[in-house]
């Protein structure tokens, strides 16, 4: 699910080399070092109004709140409260495998993304899935979808 998110954002964003975060349970090397070590050893210029090493994230885990997200394969706005309204990524979907089907939500920033371009993002992310449920050993080159 993640390449495939991959490879949406890279033909979305025009970019060959992308930084997604996800999420890791279970850490205890990385934990063990300040966050801020390899965020300045990497980073030469740091901007505070941006997270320091990506701005889309990508997450699979089990939510235990699935009804407020909705299903992946149809986008509809929901109300949050006001304390929710703050995104910490440009972009962020989040899949819940704690359902079936599997649901799904996305964050976003509306001063960089228009609410239709994230549900093209969404159908086609979702094409990009039934090709490969429906064919497996399926090249990324051959996957098509409306940024193709």
């Amino acid at each position: 699910m993640l390449s495939a998110f991959a490879l949406l954002a890279g033909r979305y964003s025009g970019q060959n080399d992308l930084a997604i975060g996800t999420p890791i349970a279970n850490r205890t090397h990385p934990q063990q070092i300040p966050f801020e070590q390899p965020v300045d050893q990497s980073i030469v210029e740091r901007d505070p109004s941006r997270t320091p090493i990506f701005q889309v994230m990508f997450s699979v885990q089990h939510f235990a709140m699935s009804e407020l997200l909705t299903d992946i394969g149809t986008v509809e706005p929901i109300s949050l409260p006001d304390w929710a309204k703050t995104v910490k990524f440009d972009l962020s979907l989040g899949i819940d495998d704690g359902t079936n089907p599997l649901t799904g939500g996305i964050e976003y920033v509306v001063a960089l993304f228009r609410a239709d371009t994230i549900k093209r993002l969404v159908d086609d992310y979702m094409q990009i899935l039934e090709q490969v449920v429906a064919q497996s050993d399926i090249l990324l080159q051959d996957l098509t979808f409306s940024r193709s």
